[in-house]
């Protein structure tokens, strides 16, 4: 208990009483199951994103490149003229 109290604000037998007089409400398993099964959805989520963003961001880079060199090829030939 002593090293969750910090000795220069509390009295730590004083703060173990009222510390041990608390009441946590938790809700009913069936809620807790819910709670879960949407933490574990987004986990999945997130897992998805973390693989499919950089393949994304790559992809996106290709065409960016394809579409910039098209456009500079095309310049090149209209000041060659």
């Amino acid at each position: 208990m002593s090293k969750y109290v910090k000795r220069e604000t509390a009295n730590a037998k004083l703060m173990s009483n009222v510390v041990s007089n608390i009441r946590i409400s938790l809700p009913s398993l069936k809620i807790q199951n819910k709670i879960v099964k949407v933490l574990d959805n987004f986990e999945s989520i997130c897992k998805d994103l973390n693989v499919g963003l950089p393949v994304e961001e790559q992809k996106r880079q290709q065409q960016y490149e394809y579409y910039r060199d098209k456009i500079f090829h095309y310049l090149e030939k209209l000041t060659k003229k």
